[in-house]
């Protein structure tokens, strides 16, 4: 079966994208794919093989995502990362914690549209989170 000129420029770009990120310093897998305007935090990142993440998205420090893990656009992957217990203080002054909480998203994990996902959590293998969720534990 011959290649159209089209599949040769979306392969030819996924190389690309994926050789920018290698270049950067990112732990990924192969057939890793990132859409636009998007931001990861290299730090404690990971990717496996054939993750797809869509435009837009925010997605901070030690995030695991497995193999086949698909993330839809305007996905956030952030919070658990103010020390608020510190009664009388402003949050803006109160520090971070030091340690921050491993988010996982396990093989074969889908996320929709528009989906917070709370540092720290677990997503398990083959699970499906729907569009405009909230996901803290």
């Amino acid at each position: 079966m011959k290649a159209t000129m089209r599949q040769v420029l979306r392969n030819l770009k996924y190389q690309i994208i994926r050789w920018y990120y290698i270049f950067k310093g990112y732990d990924i897998g192969k057939g890793f794919v990132h859409g636009k305007n998007g931001f990861i935090d290299k730090r404690g990142f990971k990717a496996g093989h054939n993750v797809y993440i869509g435009p837009y998205n925010y997605i901070s420090t030690n995030t695991i995502l497995g193999n086949f893990v698909m993330i839809s656009d305007n996905v956030h992957i952030i919070g658990d990362d103010h020390v608020f217990e510190k009664v009388g203080t402003p949050i803006i002054l109160s520090g971070r914690p030091e340690y921050q909480p491993k988010t996982i998203l396990e093989d074969d994990v889908w996320i929709g549209h528009a989906v917070t996902i709370i540092r720290g959590v677990t997503i398990g293998e083959g699970s499906i989170v729907g569009a405009n969720s909230l996901v803290t534990k």
